[in-house]
């Protein structure tokens, strides 16, 4: 492979998709872990950081078992308008065992104990103990892929160990603060102990019988699982409409129209997960401005770079407002 296009055309086998992406979501296009490696090396002139360990779960492991998770929810959805709480119950433990599986191989505790421990240690000039935190935080990262904005998590992470070795806390607190931008990982921490938290109080309405208690926390169960897939799809969105963005600005436009395309398919999902929430209407609008130059970028304009750009920083600004 000796070019933009060829680095983006690598790809893993399909997958079955979720049931709210069979609805009204259009697929993403599959196997952005391997282009991503791909187009890091070519954007950043070297390889993403490598998982700790040969044996480390892969952002497809972990996807399968969000899928499960969210047969499983589809299915409680459905059996708790009926009359059987040892039934909802069952499907209940089912979606608490995957997402409690799935925070492990994620790694988000420790990613965001690392995250926070230091930058605490920048803040306190401890710069050694700021080198640590962040070597472990790069090689604690690749798993979630699928929830990062990659080419931003690779450079903030390496400039973050290069002010640490240089004797710069500023920078080195400053490339922190990116990386945690590029990855929230206390923000998923978060969803995935409201989903479970959520999952809890329903089983408890089980075991009283309450059925029409348990919907109500079952749909709570459901807002914090859609927030963990609407932080992933906006993460995707911003990384492909970056990476699109340099890729025209190289003329590279079919490389460019796969990574744009990629972005509006995660757009399309974003604005079907935040339907009715408080920054609905500008994804919309970012999905709309995304489509357009998607259309014409084969014969582009010359002001599709800056539109790519302007939309990259919407949803940048979309995802800080992530509580």
């Amino acid at each position: 492979m000796n070019d933009c296009a060829s680095l983006v055309t690598e790809a893993r086998g399909p997958r079955r998709l979720p049931r709210w992406r069979r609805r009204g979501g259009r697929r993403r296009a599959p196997g952005r872990p391997a282009i991503a490696a791909a187009l890091l090396g070519f954007l950043l002139g070297a390889t993403p950081a490598p998982p700790a360990a040969t044996t480390s779960p892969s952002p497809a492991d972990l996807e399968r078992r969000l899928e499960k998770a969210e047969n499983a929810l589809d299915r409680a959805e459905g059996a708790v308008r009926g009359r059987d709480p040892g039934r909802v119950s069952l499907l209940l433990k089912r979606i608490d065992d995957e997402l409690g599986i799935f925070e492990v191989n994620a790694r988000l505790q420790p990613l965001a104990s690392s995250v926070e421990g230091g930058r605490a240690a920048a803040r306190r000039n401890d710069l050694p103990a700021a080198l640590r935190e962040m070597q472990r935080a790069r090689a604690l990262y690749p798993p979630l892929a699928d929830f990062a904005v990659l080419q931003q998590a690779e450079e903030a992470s390496r400039a973050a160990v290069r002010a640490a070795q240089g004797g710069d806390p500023d920078t080195c607190l400053a490339a922190i603060d990116r990386f945690d931008a590029a990855l929230r990982p206390a923000l998923l921490v978060k969803r995935v102990a409201e989903a479970r938290q959520a999952i809890a109080r329903t089983r408890n309405a089980m075991v009283r019988g309450d059925m029409k208690g348990g919907a109500a926390e079952l749909r709570t169960a459901r807002r914090a699982f859609d927030g963990l897939r609407y932080a992933g799809e906006l993460s995707r969105a911003q990384f492909g409409l970056r990476v699109g963005a340099d890729l025209l600005e190289l003329k590279a436009l079919m490389a460019a129209r796969e990574q744009v395309q990629k972005a509006l398919h995660s757009l399309r999902a974003a604005a079907d997960l935040g339907a009715g929430g408080p920054d609905a209407a500008e994804v919309v609008r970012a999905r709309d401005a995304v489509e357009s130059v998607w259309r014409r970028i084969l014969k582009p304009r010359n002001d599709d770079t800056r539109v790519l750009l302007d939309v990259a920083r919407t949803v940048e600004a979309i995802r800080a407002r992530q509580t």
